[in-house]
């Protein structure tokens, strides 16, 4: 009977001891497929803490995004995460790069978790485009914990919603490490998704991940299809004064807003380089005048728009954009394929299917070519030239012209003045700085003539030994007291005794006889620090500078 009862005793506090530690007592992930193509993820992952060194600040969680892509490579999806909470408050944490995925390093470093306690985290992020968009099916591959826990998961479950009127067709996954394909999962197919659980609890380092297909075609056209610009056509008209007006026709195909890098020109004189003149004259959406701002040469639409195909046209002016010559004049153009655009969530450059471009000239002006570059099409017309690239290249043209033919304006320089203001105003400040502490040194500045250095040994007039050293050390200090003692001594005022290591200051109540050689005593008379100082250490009396007497000496210094 007492062995009985002992085994029931160990086996209600020992066992639950031994078992004790930081672990995942749930982790449950809730995962909404976007009809746009994007994943929605909530994490809710309710930790035990322990007490001890796996879990003491905050959890860290590590998301894999490398995925292999149809033709057998490998891509990154993009993550943004949109919060992260515990115990339904805001949650301080840093986002971390991992080859192949992210790290978000949840808590502060100087705040621990309480211990023997309960933590509840919410995590919730967008995944760009994770699934597999194939013809006889679409697939949400997804791993649901991931394998980098250091620690034990009691529970770990998932449930997947489709959009509205799209069912799934089967539901299925793997257990266990990295690469590991164990079937201990229970998957349901319901109404508006699926449901997928863990059917024992989790060592270190495993996981569960699921696979959810469902028929194709039935998301939104952003999920089939990217951003990127259709066609992006500029019209370049060279002016008569030099410059050149050009109006920029593009088709794209985006969700939120435009940005283009616009070319600028540059020319160089006396080693100086001089970006030349950017105008932007307007800019339309589908016809129709719309904001913008422009920082540099970057310009932005200020109104967005929803996904589909828009229309944008950019007109803008650039200065004195020829390149002069004795024997041609010439415009140099570069085709460039700087779009970006920004949405709601995501932002990034947009691939160009079809870029052209026409140049016309002034009236009367007949243009050549120059060397054609590769993948470039040109061909001189009535008004000018056309361009049009073949390939994915950014290729520089030229149109040529005699020389001569435009405005007088077009081939006049700059002054430096005109060409770098800033650096004139520059050189003037400079100049009349120096000019000015070259004037205040000859004035006040030089030292006088150096002259025969004779010792002094005394102290300047009106100044005691204690205010000589506080003048060279720019501060009070120990030798500041010691010297004024010593001062009072060599006035005849004090005296000092010595007797077995210890040092008495004594009043002298009348003066001392003169000596019979070397240098001649200090003046008699004290100045104003000196009499505080003889007043406060001895008065009439004798003080012995020791230890005991600290209150006193402290008071003299």
């Amino acid at each position: 009977m007492f062995r009985s009862w002992s085994a029931l005793l160990i086996s209600v506090i020992v066992l639950p001891q031994l078992r004790a530690e930081d672990r995942i007592r749930s982790f449950h992930s809730e995962l909404a497929v976007q009809r746009s193509g994007d994943l929605m993820v909530t994490e809710t992952i309710e930790v035990w803490v322990e007490g001890g060194d796996t879990i003491e600040r905050g959890i860290l969680r590590d998301i894999p995004l490398r995925r292999e892509t149809p033709s057998g490579g490998w891509e990154t999806v993009d993550l943004n995460v949109l919060s992260v909470k515990r115990g339904g408050k805001g949650e301080h944490y840093v986002r971390e790069h991992l080859k192949g995925g992210v790290r978000l390093r949840i808590g502060k470093k100087n705040k621990l978790l309480g211990k023997k306690a309960i933590h509840t985290y919410e995590i919730t992020y967008l995944v760009r485009e994770p699934f597999y968009l194939e013809k006889e099916r679409e697939v949400l591959y997804w791993n649901v914990n991931g394998t980098e826990w250091e620690f034990p998961a009691d529970k770990v479950s998932a449930t997947i919603r489709l959009p509205e009127g799209i069912e799934g067709t089967k539901i299925w996954g793997y257990t266990g490490k990295l690469g590991e394909q164990g079937e201990d999962y229970r998957g349901e197919l319901m109404a508006a998704g699926a449901s997928i659980e863990a059917t024992r609890k989790f060592n270190a380092r495993e996981n569960l991940s699921l696979v959810l297909e469902w028929p194709p075609g039935l998301l939104g056209p952003q999920a089939y299809e990217e951003e990127r610009v259709l066609s992006a056509h500029s019209a370049i008209k060279v002016e008569n004064s030099g410059g050149v007006l050009v109006t920029e026709r593009i088709e794209a195909r985006l969700e939120g807003a435009l940005m283009r890098a616009l070319p600028r020109r540059y020319d160089t004189r006396w080693g100086l380089k001089r970006k030349r003149s950017l105008e932007v004259l307007g800019l339309t959406l589908n016809g129709e005048k719309v904001p913008h701002e422009i920082r540099g040469n970057v310009l932005k639409t200020e109104r967005t728009v929803k996904w589909g195909v828009h229309t944008y046209e950019i007109q803008y002016r650039m200065g004195r954009s020829l390149g002069p010559r004795e024997d041609r004049d010439v415009l140099r153009w570069k085709l460039t394929r700087d779009y970006r655009w920004s949405g709601p969530v995501w932002a990034g450059n947009l691939p160009v299917d079809e870029l052209s471009a026409t140049v016309s000239l002034p009236e009367n002006i007949e243009g050549t070519l120059g060397p054609v570059p590769a993948g470039t099409r040109a061909e001189m017309t009535s008004e000018g030239a056309e361009v049009s690239v073949l390939d994915s290249s950014s290729p520089i043209f030229e149109v040529r012209w005699p020389p001569g033919l435009l405005d007088a304006t077009a081939y006049d320089e700059d002054s430096f003045l005109e060409a770098h203001p800033w650096m004139v105003f520059g050189i003037v400040i400079l100049v009349g700085a120096l000019i000015y502490y070259l004037i205040a040194w000859v004035a006040v500045g030089r030292d006088p003539k150096k002259g025969v250095i004779i010792p002094q040994f005394a102290p300047p007039v009106g100044y005691s030994p204690g205010a000589v050293r506080y003048l060279d050390r720019m501060k009070y200090d120990e030798t500041c007291m010691a010297a004024g003692v010593l001062g009072l001594a060599a006035k005849g005022v004090v005296t000092i005794k010595e007797s077995g290591g210890s040092y008495t200051v004594r009043a002298r109540s009348q003066a001392p006889p003169l000596p019979s050689g070397g240098p001649p005593p200090l003046p008699p008379t004290l100045t104003p620090e000196e009499r505080i100082l003889k007043d406060a250490l001895v008065g009439r009396g004798e003080l012995a500078l020791e230890d005991e007497n600290w209150k006193e000496i402290r008071h003299a210094r």
